[in-house]
């Protein structure tokens, strides 16, 4: 992941792909990225199978 790109999730907040749709959510203690296959977007996969890509504390 581009520095740009990781810039425009934090700025967006939700960032559709063609392969993943990208969330940026922030606490009280860290802030992290998520990411989702597109096609797990409508099932409840999309309730757990969220993979972190980046922390920040």
């Amino acid at each position: 992941m581009t520095k740009e790109f990781e810039t425009r999730i934090q700025k967006e907040r939700i960032i559709d792909t063609k392969i993943y749709r990208y969330v940026y959510e922030c606490d009280f203690d860290k802030a992290v990225i998520k990411r989702l296959p597109i096609r797990e977007l409508d099932t409840t996969a999309a309730l757990t199978d969220w993979e972190i890509v980046k922390i920040y504390k």
